[in-house]
């Protein structure tokens, strides 16, 4: 059989929707077997810089695209099944090319191999891959990731030399130069690799693995209509069984008022099938659509926690979930596959993997332990060898007494340089300090303690802190080796590489926002800009400027590092490079999005103010991205974790309590960073928490780092209280200061403020979208086995719930966790906030604000006559907005100007007792501007409606002024 493909080729990779031809691979192979490209093959050869020889690629050599055909547009249309593999030299040090292009040949499916421009190694494996009757491109790029891993592990099985490749080329749409290769392999006739069927798209998935989130649902379905019809009930059906899957059925089943219930459970069935995403927040959304009004502002001061008849599901015993979780690292050593474990704070995790990585992992395996903290490292350290010590002096037999695992902590250069006064002339500048000035300038000649910490041979444990994760590896990380008088990095195939890697806490690192407006540097970014502003969405804006984006993403490189002659020269020359250099990591995404046509280069990055932003969301370094790695967190949210890392398996433990660990939480009232920044509120607060401070010998405190009139707001507390214990959000986790007190405050709770929110919705979910506070019914696991509710916070969307949970409501989890509440000593914890802690914690009574801290002031105690007379009230409500300007509440509540000037606010009170929420919006105007607004809402839809129909929106939201919702 002959397989002669057509493939795209296009002059430059730079336009690649202008000069696209149509060409068979017969002709490309010809070309590049022939002298055609010979003399600019030999120039990019002897060019003596990676920069040089990618210029001279760019600007003269054609390229063609071996896995798929191009639309008119340049993008991806159809798949070719041909799979194309990229050997570097760089990443295969002292490999015979040669010997593995005669050996890549020989397998039956071999299309086709050449040697690259640069003397590496390209080769093809015809596959059945193809894009399905009716599938959308997005999916096709997606299962084309799924089919490069099973052709790869296919040639891996088969071939006997090995070799890395670049796995770089797992794009659909990855470009490939031409080349010359006179004995270049071509086999027309190879045989076909069958995988297509077992590619599947699986877009990120948010259905959680357990049963933890059906009381929930029932509270929240209980408050939606038994009788909608089927148009309104399907999103409801498709939330449910995202959250839980075929578990929903039977609640759904048992909540709708049908005639045929067999016939639902046909659509149920069918439903499932496509249910792909669901949180609370969606259902609650549906509930307020039809009817329910949840308390708000002065209303919830009497709401209190109500007994219900919902049963939740037990949780693990400490033994159980140890070994639950001794299984899931022995699957993760056994299969080499990642895994994710959220195991309740407290439990023992870090424990229970460090016996088990003695019991269970091979001697010679190389495990890369990465913790928060130093501190928690040398802990980590100590405690890795009294276990195994204690292993050994339990052995019966010799083979495990002289088995040995050597288990090292590794530190920077900030605490192991030994010249400090260099050192820091290097980091005064944030520079990073060359390994050439290690063993060439400094007087140790690389012979210091931190360059020998990389030495041990034996040290086939290490423990890092979770920066070696992410950032750039030192130089000296695979040891030394001895040259002349000094050392330099051992490098090549002496480096050491983890076999497996393990991450304690909090492994999701977003960095700051950045943003660029338009620039003479990227003509393109301006164009992106104007485009989006004039209502096009930004992936067509970036699609409609693709030639532009790719020509500008040509100069968009980082000045590379000076040669070292001395630290002042050297710091000199890499501040004037940075002032110099024209880098841009927003367009360098859009030029991503344009290389590759993948919308996920485009997450984080959103236009707003005549700008372009980026937040960015960082993970795994390139060295790292493809080490099996066992992730564990005791308080990640599964949405966001299944977004960021789509291929590794999640599982959650959930861990009963200590009897004699007790939980107190206020019902009532949460103490804010708001409320907490009025001082007679905080001395309010410090009477009130004196009686509970002094029935104890030992307390610690958890609350705000500062507030906005003190910048040591925890300390200024601790101090008033006595406290011998002090910690604040988001600075806690693998503290164990708190281990051993007998009494725990937790003054308020975490909250990242709405726009933050809204930004870490775009990096991590690629959406742009708003989220007004919303309270809800949510379960409440009680320590003597009943089940309560209490209203709490949910974000008004499914993506905004995510982020709640995994950046706020973890932080005050953490705090909580910090009482040790599976293995700690006997110990109270006060939360002094009455946002719902999930169903992993049991609480052992409610408290009321009144009963500790006394009553609470309303504004407009004094003057208790309305303002507002009844029907203007329900002519506001009907409405469902009101614009918080003079002029608007004079002509709306017929009222006198001097009225509204005299009674501002008692007028936001009476309105925020009907159910109207004081709202600070931003507004983007018909002409592509945004401004500010302030509203009075109670439907948010009537208000986006209004504001649509004279071609406005909202683009971002802030409630102002409610303890109920506060930004932080």
């Amino acid at each position: 059989m002959n397989n002669n493909i057509y493939l795209h080729t296009v002059n430059t990779i730079f336009r690649p929707a202008v000069n696209t031809a149509s060409v068979g691979l017969d002709e490309i192979i010809a070309v590049i077997r022939s002298t055609k490209h010979q003399d600019t093959i030999e120039r990019v050869r002897r060019a003596p810089t990676k920069a040089e020889k990618d210029k001279i690629k760019a600007d003269e050599l054609p390229a063609f695209f071996p896995s798929t055909t191009l639309d008119a547009d340049g993008k991806v249309q159809a798949a070719t099944g041909v799979i194309q593999f990229d050997v570097d030299v760089s990443k295969n040090a002292g490999l015979d090319f040669g010997a593995l292009k005669r050996e890549v040949s020989r397998h039956p499916a071999c299309l086709y191999a050449f040697f690259s421009p640069d003397r590496g190694l390209k080769f093809g494996i015809l596959t059945d891959f193809a894009r399905s009757e009716g599938e959308d491109a997005d999916a096709m790029i997606e299962r084309f990731k799924d089919a490069y891993k099973l052709c790869l592990a296919e040639v891996e099985a088969t071939v006997t030399t090995r070799f890395a490749v670049d796995r770089a080329t797992n794009h659909i749409r990855q470009s490939c130069f031409f080349s010359h290769d006179p004995n270049a392999i071509y086999r027309p006739d190879c045989d076909t690799i069958i995988l297509n069927a077992r590619c599947e798209y699986r877009p990120a998935v948010h259905a959680t693995t357990d049963h933890a989130d059906l009381a929930e649902i029932e509270l929240a379905l209980a408050e939606i209509p038994r009788t909608l019809g089927y148009d309104e009930r399907l999103p409801v059906n498709r939330c449910v069984l995202g959250m839980v899957g075929q578990a929903g059925i039977p609640i759904l089943k048992a909540h709708w008022q049908t005639d045929d219930p067999q016939k639902l459970d046909r659509q149920l069935q069918a439903q499932l099938k496509g249910a792909r995403f669901g949180t609370v927040a969606h259902l609650w959304a549906v509930a307020r659509q039809h009817g329910y009004k949840p308390p708000i502002g002065k209303q919830r001061w009497t709401v209190k926690p109500e007994p219900c008849d919902i049963a939740l599901e037990p949780l693990s015993t400490p033994e159980e979930a140890t070994e639950k979780l001794r299984d899931i690292v022995r699957l993760f050593v056994d299969s080499k596959q990642s895994q994710f474990v959220n195991v309740s704070a407290g439990a023992g995790k870090t424990e229970t993997v460090l016996k088990t990585i003695i019991e269970y992992v091979s001697d010679d395996t190389k495990v890369l332990i990465l913790v928060p903290t130093h501190k928690l490292g040398n802990e980590i350290v100590q405690r890795f060898k009294q276990l195994r010590e204690q292993r050994v002096q339990n052995a019966t037999s010799l083979k495990d007494k002289v088995r040995i695992k050597r288990v090292i902590p590794i530190v920077g250069r900030d605490l192991a340089c030994e010249n400090q006064e260099q050192w820091k002339l290097f980091k005064d500048k944030n520079v990073s300090m060359p390994w050439v000035f290690c063993s060439h300038h400094c007087g140790m000649r690389g012979d210091c303690y931190y360059t020998q910490q990389f030495d041990d041979p034996l040290s086939n444990i290490r423990v890092m802190t979770h920066d070696e994760w992410r950032n750039e590896q030192s130089a000296w990380f695979s040891g030394r080796r001895s040259v002349n008088d000094g050392y330099e990095p051992r490098r090549g195939r002496n480096a050491w590489v983890p076999d497996l890697i393990v991450i304690d806490e909090d492994v999701i690192k977003v960095d700051e926002i950045m943003s660029e407006a338009a620039s003479t540097s990227f003509p393109s970014l301006g164009l992106v800009i104007e485009s989006v502003k004039k209502g096009m969405s930004l992936r067509d804006a970036v699609w409609s400027h693709c030639d532009q984006v790719l020509t500008d993403s040509r100069a968009n490189i980082r000045v590379p590092s000076p040669p070292f002659t001395n630290t002042t020269d050297y710091v000199k020359a890499v501040a004037r490079n940075r002032k110099t250099e024209s880098y841009s990591p927003i367009l360098d995404r859009l030029a991503k999005y344009c290389r590759y046509d993948e919308p996920k280069y485009l997450n984080g990055v959103w236009v707003e103010n005549d700008s372009l932003h980026l937040v960015p969301v960082r993970l795994a370094a390139k060295r790292y991205a493809n080490v099996p790695t066992l992730y564990l967190d005791a308080t990640a949210s599964e949405a966001v974790v299944r977004t960021l890392l789509p291929d590794v398996s999640f599982h959650r433990i959930s861990v009963k309590q200590k009897d004699d660990i007790r939980v107190f939480q206020l019902s009532n009232k949460t103490l804010t960073r708001e409320f907490l920044d009025d001082p007679t509120n905080v001395q309010t607060v410090i009477t009130g928490l004196k009686p509970i401070v002094s029935r104890y010998e030992n307390v610690g405190l958890i609350t705000y780092k500062n507030t906005d009139s003190d910048p040591a707001f925890y300390q200024t507390l601790s101090n008033a209280l006595g406290v011998n214990h002090t910690g604040y959000f988001k600075h806690l986790r693998g503290l164990n200061e708190f281990e051993n007190v007998d009494c725990l405050l937790i003054v308020g709770r975490f909250r990242l403020p709405s726009s933050a929110s809204k930004n870490l919705v775009r990096a991590i979910f690629g959406e742009d979208s708003s989220s007004m506070p919303q309270n809800a019914n949510l379960p409440v696991r009680m320590k003597n086995g009943s089940t309560f509710t209490l209203n709490s916070y949910v974000a008004e969307n499914d993506f905004h719930q995510a982020i709640h949970e995994h950046f706020s409501l973890s932080e005050t989890l953490q705090a909580i966790g910090r009482g040790r509440l599976i293995h700690g000593q006997k110990k109270d914890i006060y939360v002094l906030s009455s946002e719902n802690l999930t169903t992993n914690i049991e609480i052992t009574d409610f408290f009321s604000y009144e009963g500790y801290f006394g009553e609470r002031e309303t504004a407009n105690k004094k003057s208790t006559a309305s303002l507002l007379a009844t029907e203007t009230l329900d002519r506001v409500l009907e409405k469902g907005y009101l614009q918080d300007i003079e002029s608007e509440l004079v002509s709306s509540l017929n009222l006198k100007a001097s009225q509204v000037k005299r009674n501002r606010d008692k007028i936001r009170d009476e309105l925020a007792a009907v159910g109207l929420i004081r709202q600070h919006v931003t507004i983007r105007y018909r002409n592509g501007t945004t401004g500010p607004r302030n509203y009075l809402v109670s439907d948010r839809q009537k208000l986006e409606l209004a504001l649509k129909e004279k071609s406005e929106r909202v683009t971002e939201w802030h409630t102002v002024g409610s303890d109920d919702y506060p930004v932080q």
